[in-house]
């Protein structure tokens, strides 16, 4: 391997530099040279700015290895190693008189540093990396097996693309004990890279480098556990991995800690937001993107922190920037509707389009309504029908049952209540709720289907019960009106309340009507025209014309009337 390195040294191939540094340093297959390794961290550390050499040439300094011993050099080494993002610099104290056991790194982290370093040869010179990874390969190297099966995987190093062939590689890696050429034969037999899934040899390879310490085992294993893929469903062990490779700072793992916070997934994970946010913040840090999508969704909405709309649109941002396809959307809708910073609708456009050609449900669908709207662009049926049925092709609740509203009254398409019906329903069978309030308006009026009162008044009832302000005001009509059920005007108004409670200016009209009429209630002019008021201020006409029918009778409203003031949530 020194063989080759040296060649790679004389093609100015930064890493070699590095790795003969450390051979020369511990005369791993070559006589030791202290000496020599100081110079070579030395360049590496002024020249190239290599996190890891600042580490070593501190270490050099800290110890008297090849150079002279300066503490206060090596304080200066550290300091710059961890401001260049070397790991075991940051466990390194910063007040050091350092002693050396606190100094040493674990073979696993030295592990990591050579396949970071592979990563970053690959970058610099592909064609020389593969070469001098292949050379290094044959001879045995399991780190070089691993990194070879790196650009096989992912076809670079100017070598194409071959999953089998990265496979054969990770896995003679693998039988050499190299922890993270056990996670990467784990990973292809979870995933099916270059050879069958086999979810339980996945399970028993990430449980061995798990245990040897590879953070990204440890995260995937706790999501084997958590699925019950590979092995017995058990959320504690999920949990506990999950925490595991957490505490030493995987992100994907404090991410997923986060949801089992947010989602009471797991023995010992009551549902806690606050603890979620800790762990999306963590994460979010640690550059998620997901973790900071999430994190800007509990800025907007208060969810574990105190709400802060400036800060989620800034979380957003940050996870657009990392692609997060979600989160660009959500960027689209801060612009559109000001949430964290000033009204943008041409901006707002522009994102939506971007995201809706990336196949983001959400923003076919809301491309969809603007077009409907004619809000901030030109009024276009047509298009809004493209949209939304893009947004169904993507699984979109929501646009399902506005292609429902599109055939039913036709809307950019040729009317067709079949149709009409046929997607209100596929729309309820997802679980969007005024899907379900139509399909119950289906079966009552005949509309794309056959009349059935019994199927319609239990899908209202289904639907007023969650809270649906629509199908609450029908159930109150069926009621008063005795259709396809037995008249009652007491739960006919009991209805109406619900549903003006949720914002219905229909019902607080029809309670208006109650008061007047005394229909399930007892009769009372004052409060009716306060219901009559409060529809025509949500714009309902009929309201309007009571309003100057009380006006004309000259009804005395004065204010030694009791007031019954109602609160509406």
């Amino acid at each position: 391997a020194v063989y080759w390195y040296e060649k790679a040294n004389n093609d100015n191939i930064i890493t070699a530099k590095l790795y003969l540094a450390n051979y020369y340093k511990l005369g791993k297959g070559v006589k030791k040279d202290e000496k020599k390794a100081f110079e070579y961290y030395k360049i590496l550390a002024e020249d190239n700015e290599i996190a890891d050499a600042q580490l070593q040439l501190g270490n050099c300094y800290n110890h008297g290895i090849g150079t002279k011993k300066d503490n206060i050099l090596a304080k200066c080494w550290y300091s710059k190693a961890r401001k260049s993002g070397s790991i075991a610099a940051k466990d390194i104290p910063k007040d050091c008189e350092i002693n050396s056991h606190k100094i040493l790194i674990s073979k696993r982290l030295n592990q990591f540093r050579l396949y970071y370093f592979g990563k970053l040869l690959l970058r610099m010179r592909y064609d020389k990396a593969f070469h001098y990874f292949e050379k290094a390969a044959e001879i045995g190297n399991k780190v070089a097996q691993h990194n070879l099966g790196c650009c096989y995987r992912d076809g670079i190093g100017g070598v194409e693309k071959n999953e089998r062939r990265a496979f054969e590689l990770f896995k003679k890696s693998a039988e050499q004990s190299y922890t993270d050429g056990i996670f990467r034969l784990g990973y292809c037999y979870d995933k099916g890279v270059g050879t069958s899934i086999n979810k339980v040899k996945a399970f028993q390879l990430y449980e061995c480098a798990a245990k040897k310490g590879n953070l990204e085992a440890q995260n995937n294993l706790g999501h084997l556990y958590e699925k019950g893929e590979g092995t017995e469903k058990d959320l504690k062990e999920a949990i506990r991995w999950y925490k595991e490779a957490s505490d030493n700072g995987n992100r994907l793992s404090q991410y997923n800690l986060a949801v089992c916070y947010e989602n009471e997934i797991g023995h010992g994970t009551e549902k806690n937001v606050e603890t979620a946010f800790f762990w999306y913040e963590k994460a979010a840090v640690n550059g998620n993107e997901i973790a900071q999508y999430n994190l800007g969704i509990c800025y907007e909405n208060g969810i574990g922190v105190k709400k802060d709309e400036n800060k989620a649109f800034e979380y957003y941002i940050k996870s657009a920037e990392q692609g997060y396809l979600n989160a660009k959307y959500r960027v689209a809708e801060c612009y559109y509707k000001g949430i964290g910073t000033d009204i943008n609708k041409e901006e707002a456009l522009k994102l939506y389009e971007e995201t809706a050609e990336k196949q983001n449900k959400s923003a076919q669908y809301s491309l969809g309504s603007l077009y409907e709207n004619g809000d901030g662009i030109e009024k276009n049926d047509e298009m809004a029908f493209f949209w939304y049925e893009k947004a169904v092709n993507n699984g979109s609740e929501i646009a399902l049952y506005n292609l429902g509203r599109c055939y039913e009254l036709g809307i950019g398409v040729k009317k067709n209540e079949v149709k009409a019906f046929g997607y209100y329903k596929k729309s309820n069978e997802q679980g969007y709720p005024n899907a379900k309030y139509k399909v119950a308006e289906c079966y009552n009026k005949g509309i794309g289907t056959d009349t059935d009162k019994k199927e319609a008044l239990k899908l209202y009832k289904e639907a007023a019960e969650k809270e649906n302000k629509f199908a609450q005001y029908s159930l109150g009509s069926l009621y008063e009106n005795g259709d396809g059920i037995e008249k009652n005007d007491e739960t006919a108004f009991f209805w109406y309340e619900k549903a003006a409670n949720n914002g219905s200016e229909v019902a607080l009209y029809n309670l208006g009507r109650c008061y007047e009429h005394g229909i399930g209630v007892k009769r009372d002019e004052v409060e009716a025209f306060k219901f009559y008021e409060r529809s025509n201020k949500l714009g309902y006409p009929n309201a309007q014309y009571k309003i100057a029918y009380y006006g004309n009778k000259e009804i005395e409203l004065h204010e030694k009337t009791v007031d019954k003031e109602y609160k509406f949530l």
